[in-house]
């Protein structure tokens, strides 16, 4: 079976701009992985923290900076990042912003 799914990256942005804040919204759940779209307000950070699997991130819109082991990385729309399962990061927005992030692996499935 084929599941379709729209990303409505301006809504995400709209809702964070809205709040200030970052704003997930779950698309995908399953045993193996997380898919979900990030929106986050120019300004805003998603404070530190780690995932059990994998972790995918292509910037659909804006810029995003990730700290990881005191080195900040820029990411720019359309480029993609990996964190490996464990590894603590943070996440600031340069500017309004929308991320794909994909979450996966075997410790997905316990969850």
């Amino acid at each position: 079976m084929l599941e379709l799914i729209t990303l409505p990256i301006d809504d995400a942005i709209a809702q964070a701009r809205a709040t200030g804040a970052r704003q997930t919204r779950a698309l995908v759940r399953t045993p193996e992985a997380r898919v979900m779209l990030v929106g986050m307000a120019s300004g805003s950070e998603w404070p530190e923290h780690k995932a059990a699997g994998r972790v995918v991130v292509r910037v659909e819109r804006g810029r995003v900076e990730f700290l990881i082991d005191g080195t900040t990385h820029a990411l720019h729309a359309g480029e993609l990042a990996t964190v490996e399962p464990g590894e603590t990061h943070t996440v600031r927005a340069l500017e309004d912003a929308a991320l794909l992030v994909i979450v996966a692996g075997p410790a997905m499935s316990a969850r």
